[in-house]
């Protein structure tokens, strides 16, 4: 077998156990019968010839790569790249003079069409329109998003790709270039076909070239921000030569862009909120939440729930310091899998209405919790993508609590709240222990639950709804056709630098460090403490909590760098009024409680924000008076 050997690693380097990084090591595959040593840049040459004396020893070696000059040959899946990557063409018909390409491989050469998602080709779309169709065609067939990583010429971009591109199962992430002024006026013409036919930032990213001979910061500054304004992503670049020396004054360009105020377009998608149906989200006086808090340097939120608010963030940047936090480990854990894993999250969520699924994944989420909180409680970068996704596909599908407890609570006699009054058939049911899919307006009996398929209710509620076809989180029509990972795509973007935190709300407010870059802003929206409520509304409820979030508020309230928003029922929290607080009072739709005359209707018209004195004021609204 051949091994391979690399001097550095890359995010190309493939992974399986032939493959080494810089000298032997003491755990080698018997059978080696070659080493081959792959050089990618230049100024890596001194240690392949280091490595080679440390590997002859081992096995004949043979040393080769991108770096040396030769005329590559055909593409060998997964031997010198990651599996997934695809090299389709070699050469380059353009004579750029700080490019090896066109001097390394010549002209364009188009091989033979390997399976990969990945495309690494130097210039694709130099060649020949049949082999470019081809390409497009084995593209079509894969089941991982497409990327094009080697990079579009936007001067060879044309209408008819296009429709090769929306061919594709899923968006592709597609890369271009701009490394000199003449390549602003093609790369402006290509970025709006592709606006014209849908395709948004989160999916077009440029590579930028800065730091070669005569380029000046302003500039390189100039470039990385009309890519901005083109609603791509950038991508810094830094010019090396031969022996890899890079002008250490350039890394600062990355940073002066993002302090001139022009980094990536501000403002989340009109429609981004979370893939699930959430219990008491605050998205319909979010707004109100964000005129009371501004734009605080330090956001936090310790009871995150559904994020309704974050989401939301107007005037939104990637610079802004966000904290959140929730003790429930199945909620932190989907936002912290869609933060890092966005696509696999998503496609353990694409999965249709079954009642046999929905019993064995709300299993394996019971039997999981508790390792989860421990695993994200003691690694802020841990995440299950196949826990969330079952955990978002089941929320989807669920009518009111239960779904990660142990035990699911009697329904009894008078339910309230989620769990309001419904109609029964045959004998009395007591208890939630399995679900079946909604089949109907309102579901006749709940001994078992079956997935929520009705427009109104969870995307697979306790019964699936088979009328109408909005559907909820997940399960909505407007999520077919792949539409669910540009969903979850957008929102890793916006969670991109959100630090989310698993465990009670006191590990993000105790201390005296949340104010600690100036203005702190928090949203608290902790589990109302009204005795009246539902119990068990969430996986980690308590009456108690209110009041603790309330006097911990108290005593912050009154420093000027504290802005601070709670939401709860009027009458728990009005002796917030006495301390020179105010108030907005709102009223909420009433969810399920709506179906019927119970409390949770009249509970609607209990909600209040209350808000600390050095919040901004609201327009037209005075302080309400005790």
């Amino acid at each position: 077998m051949i091994l391979r050997v690399f001097p550095r690693r890359t995010s190309m380097t493939p992974t399986d156990e032939y493959v080494r990084i810089g000298e032997p090591d003491l755990f080698l595959p018997d059978d080696i019968t070659e080493v081959h040593i792959s050089t990618c840049f230049t100024w890596d040459f001194y240690e392949s010839d280091r490595l080679f004396r440390a590997w002859e020893k081992i096995a004949p070696v043979k040393v080769g790569g991108p770096a040396h000059g030769r005329e590559a040959g055909d593409f060998n899946p997964g031997l010198y790249v990651k599996k997934g990557c695809v090299i389709t063409s070699r050469g380059c018909p353009n004579h750029c003079w700080f490019c090896a390409v066109w001097k390394n491989e010549g002209n364009i050469r188009e091989l033979t069409i390997e399976d990969g998602y990945n495309v690494l080709d130097s210039n694709l779309l130099a060649c020949s329109d049949d082999h470019i169709k081809r390409v497009f065609t084995m593209l079509s067939k894969q089941t991982e998003r497409v990327k094009f990583t080697g990079g579009f010429e936007a001067k060879r971009f044309q209408e008819w790709h296009i429709d090769q591109l929306l061919r594709l199962t899923r968006r592709p992430l597609i890369f271009f270039a701009y490394d000199t002024p003449d390549d602003y006026e093609p790369l402006r013409i290509a970025r709006a076909i592709l606006k014209n036919a849908g395709i948004t930032r989160h999916y077009l990213c440029c590579y930028c070239l800065v730091g070669y001979r005569g380029d000046t910061f302003e500039s390189a500054e100039k470039r990385l921000n009309q890519i901005i304004g083109l609603d791509m992503v950038p991508y810094v670049m830094i010019y090396r030569d031969r022996e890899g020396y890079l002008n250490p004054e350039w890394i600062k360009i990355p940073k002066r862009v993002v302090q001139s105020g022009n980094h990536f377009p501000e403002g989340p998608s009109v429609s981004l909120k979370a893939p699930f149906p959430y219990f008491g989200g605050k998205s319909r006086v979010a707004a109100v939440v964000w005129r009371l808090l501004g734009q605080p340097k330090h956001y936090i939120e310790p009871f995150f729930g559904s994020g309704a608010v974050l989401l939301v963030r107007p005037h939104y940047k990637p610079t802004m310091i966000e904290t959140v936090n929730d003790a429930d480990g199945h909620i932190a854990n989907v936002w912290r899998a869609i933060q890092f894993a966005s696509e696999e999250t998503a496609r353990w969520c694409d999965w249709p209405v079954n009642h046999a699924d929905l019993s064995a994944r709300r299993k394996e989420l019971i039997k999981n919790s508790h390792r989860l909180i421990e695993k994200l409680a003691a690694d802020p970068e841990f995440y299950d993508a196949k826990l969330a996704g079952y955990w978002i596909w089941a929320a989807s599908c669920w009518i009111g609590s239960g779904l990660t407890f142990d035990t699911i609570p009697n329904v009894g006699r008078s339910p309230q709240g989620v769990h309001s009054r419904i109609p029964r058939q045959g004998r009395r049911a007591f208890g939630i222990q399995a679900q079946m899919p909604h089949v109907s307006g309102f579901p006749w009996g709940i001994q078992t639950q079956r997935p929520h398929l009705l427009s109104a209710g969870g995307i697979n509620g306790k019964r699936p709804k088979l009328t109408g076809n909005k559907g909820c989180g997940v399960h909505r029509s407007a999520c077919r056709n792949g539409a669910i990972y540009e969903w979850f795509d957008e929102l890793a973007a916006r969670l991109r630098n959100v630090r989310v935190v698993c465990g009670d709300w006191a590990r993000v407010c105790g201390g005296n460090w949340q104010d600690y870059v100036g203005t702190c802003g928090i949203f608290f929206d902790p589990p109302y403490g009204d005795a009246a409520r539902r119990k068990n509304i969430y996986a980690k409820d308590s009456l108690d909590v209110a009041g603790k979030v309330r006097e911990w508020a108290l005593g912050r309230a009154q420093k000027e760098t504290y802005r601070i928003v709670i939401a709860g029922y009027y009458e728990e929290h009005e002796c917030l009024l006495s301390e020179g607080w105010g108030v907005h009072r709102w009223s909420t739709n009433g969810g399920y409680s709506n179906l019927g005359h119970n409390q949770g209707r009249k509970n609607k018209d209990r909600e209040a924000l209350f808000y600390s004195p050095h919040c901004l004021p609201l327009e037209n609204e005075q302080r309400e008076l005790f």
